[in-house]
C-alpha cells in the first residue's frame, strides 16, 4: 500500500452492465477496472464489490468519492444508492470519513460521462461528442404529473443520441439531443387525459408536447437504433448487448426484399408495425415469420440491422460536417463499439478526424466521471490559478499496476493451488 500524502477519488459505475471502478492518484488515472474482469463474468453489472477490494493496495483513505450511472427509475431513490455505496465503500477501507456528504458526488447525466470518457482520451482539445446507445438517463426528461395536480407516477423519455461541444479544459455544451418515451406505457396518461376530456379539463399536455418544450430535445415514440440494433439481435437468438454477434453475421448476408422495412418510408423513424413497444419483432404483421427459418435468412436481417445503423450514422456526422466548423469528432456510447461502421464513417469522410471512445460501453462512465470532476475541480480549477491542464491522450488503458513476469506467474500459480 502507498503512504496516503496523496489525494484519492474514486469514482464507481453501478449500471445495468458493465460495472466499473477508476481510481485517480493527484488528478492522474492509477486503477480503471471492469468488474467483470475480475468475476470472470461477461458484461458483469453487480456492484463491483471486487473491483472495490483492490483499493486497499493503493489507498486506505479518499477525498473524494463519485456515483454515476444510477437513476431514479432504475435503483430508486439515488440518496439511499449513495448510502449504500458510501457503506460499502467504507466497509473496505474502514475509515468512516466516506459518511461525509460533502466528499460524495453522484451524477445521472449518462451521455455527458460517455462524452467525457471519449473526450479526455482522444487528446483533442476541442471536439464534437457524438453518443448513440440503447438509452442513457431521463435527467431532465420528466414530466411530473404531481405539477398538474394528478397523483400518478412521473412520465420519463431517455435520451438515445445526443451531441455535445467539448473543448478544453471541461467544457461540454449539449447541441442537440433525441429522447425516446413509449407512448403506449405512459402511467395511465392517456386515460387521464380522457378522463379530463370529459370533465371539461382540456388543459392537460400531452407527453410529446411537454417533452418537446425541452431545449434542444426531440422526443419520440420511435424506437432508437441503439434499441432496434439489440431487438434484432434478441430476434437471431444472442443477448440483447451481444450486437458484435449480430454485426458479424451481417457480413454474410444481402439486400432481401422479403425482410420488412426498418423505418417508415423515406424517413429515419423505426417502423412500429414491424419493431413493437415490447421490444420484439412482429414477423406475423407481413406474413414473414420464415425470416429466421435460414441461416441465409438470419445474415439477411443482421445485414439489413447493420446498414440501417450505418444510415443514421452516416446522416448524423453529415450534419455535424455541414454545421459546425470543428472536424474532430469523437464517437462513444454502445453503438461505437460497431467497428464496421466506424470504418466506414473514416472512409466517406476522410477529412474529419475520427476518434472512437476505448471504454464506449458504461464501464466507461466512471472513468468518465472521474476525469471530468479532476477537470472541473483539480488544484487548477479549485485555485483559479492561471495555468494550463495538460491535454493527454490514451495509446492503451491498462490502466492499473505493472506486474512482472515472476509476480505473474505467483498469481496465476496461488490460482491454480486455490481451484485444486
Amino acid at each position: 500500500m502507498q503512504n496516503e500524502d496523496h489525494e484519492w477519488v474514486l469514482s464507481v459505475s453501478f449500471a445495468a452492465h458493465d460495472g466499473s471502478i477508476t481510481l485517480l492518484k493527484d488528478g492522474k488515472v492509477e486503477l480503471f477496472i471492469k468488474e467483470e474482469k475480475s468475476s470472470r463474468r461477461k458484461h458483469d453489472s453487480r456492484f463491483p464489490f471486487r473491483c472495490l477490494q483492490l483499493i486497499k493496495e493503493y489507498t486506505q483513505s479518499l477525498d473524494q468519492l463519485l456515483v454515476s450511472n444510477c437513476s431514479p427509475w432504475v435503483n430508486g431513490d439515488n440518496k439511499d444508492y449513495l448510502k449504500l455505496t458510501k457503506f460499502h465503500v467504507d466497509k473496505l477501507l474502514m475509515q468512516g470519513f466516506i459518511l461525509d456528504d460533502s466528499k460524495t458526488e453522484y451524477c445521472e447525466h449518462h451521455h455527458l460521462l460517455h462524452a467525457a470518457c471519449g473526450f479526455y482520451t482522444s487528446g483533442f482539445d476541442e471536439a464534437i461528442c457524438l453518443v448513440c446507445d440503447g438509452w442513457g438517463t431521463t435527467a431532465g426528461l420528466v414530466y411530473d404529473l404531481d405539477n398538474c395536480g394528478i397523483n400518478a407516477p412521473p412520465i420519463q423519455a431517455t435520451e438515445s443520441m445526443s451531441t455535445y461541444h467539448a473543448s478544453f479544459p471541461s467544457n461540454f455544451v449539449e447541441l442537440d439531443k433525441t429522447a425516446i418515451y413509449d407512448s403506449h406505457r405512459c402511467d395511465g396518461l392517456h386515460e387521464l387525459q380522457k378522463f379530463h376530456a370529459r370533465s371539461g379539463n382540456n388543459q392537460l399536455p400531452s407527453v410529446k408536447d411537454f417533452l418537446s418544450s425541452i431545449k434542444n430535445t426531440e422526443t419520440t415514440s420511435h424506437m432508437g437504433i441503439g434499441v432496434m440494433y439489440g431487438v434484432v439481435s434478441a430476434s437471431l437468438g444472442f443477448d440483447n448487448i451481444d450486437c458484435g454477434k449480430t454485426m458479424g453475421l451481417s457480413a454474410y448476408g444481402e439486400e432481401d426484399d422479403s425482410i420488412p422495412p426498418f423505418f417508415v418510408g423515406d424517413t429515419l423513424k423505426s417502423n412500429k408495425n414491424f419493431f413493437t413497444q415490447s421490444r420484439t419483432l412482429d414477423f406475423a404483421n407481413y406474413n414473414a415469420e420464415d425470416i429466421i427459418s435460414s441461416e441465409e435468412k438470419r445474415a439477411n436481417l443482421a445485414y439489413k440491422m447493420q446498414k440501417s445503423l450505418e444510415k443514421i450514422y452516416e446522416h448524423k456526422i453529415k450534419f455535424i460536417d455541414d454545421n459546425y466548423e470543428c472536424k474532430n469528432i469523437v464517437l462513444s456510447g454502445g453503438c461505437a463499439l460497431n467497428v464496421v461502421n466506424n470504418a466506414a464513417l473514416v472512409e466517406k469522410f476522410p477529412h474529419i478526424n475520427f476518434f472512437v471512445d476505448p471504454v464506449p460501453n458504461d464501464a466507461g462512465q466512471s472513468l468518465g466521471h472521474a476525469l471530468l470532476w479532476n477537470y472541473e475541480n483539480g488544484p487548477c480549477a479549485v485555485d483559479n490559478v492561471e495555468q494550463e491542464f495538460k491535454i493527454e491522450s490514451y495509446d492503451n488503458l491498462f490502466l492499473g499496476p505493472i506486474y512482472s513476469k515472476e509476480e505473474l506467474r505467483d498469481r496465476i500459480n496461488s490460482k491454480i493451488l486455490e481451484d485444486v
